[in-house]
Parts: C-alpha cells; sequence; structure tokens
C-alpha cells in the first residue's frame, strides 16, 4: 500500500459535512435539469438600474472628451 490509499479521519458526520457543503455551495442541480428551469424574468428594478449604468457610462465619457 502506497500513501493516500485510505481516506482521512473526519471529525464530523457526513451529514453534517453534506449539509455545510449544501449551504457553501447550493443544492446540485443536474444538467439536464438546468435546461428546463426557465431564465429569470427581468424586473422593472433591473432595467432601472441597467439604464443609469449607461448613462453614468455616457457621462462618463463626455467628461473624458
Amino acid at each position: 500500500m502506497g500513501k493516500g490509499d485510505r481516506r482521512r479521519p473526519t471529525m464530523i458526520p457526513q451529514s453534517q459535512a453534506d449539509a455545510n457543503f449544501e449551504s457553501i455551495f447550493g443544492k446540485r442541480v443536474p444538467t439536464y435539469l438546468k435546461k428546463m428551469i426557465p431564465d429569470p424574468v427581468v424586473t422593472q428594478d433591473a432595467q432601472n438600474e441597467a439604464e443609469a449604468f449607461k448613462i453614468i457610462e455616457q457621462q462618463n465619457k463626455q467628461n473624458k472628451e
């Protein structure tokens, strides 16, 4: 047997490790299901924000000239 053949001992139960992983990275969604999930609907707030950024960008360009 060489180095790395055995797993290191864990101090926490596997169920707790799984819960921690899900809280950090979220629940895993299979690829075939990702294709079925519709794209998020753009809200009015997002549209307003995008317009505000465009105005700021235009003002920055004018100030540089």
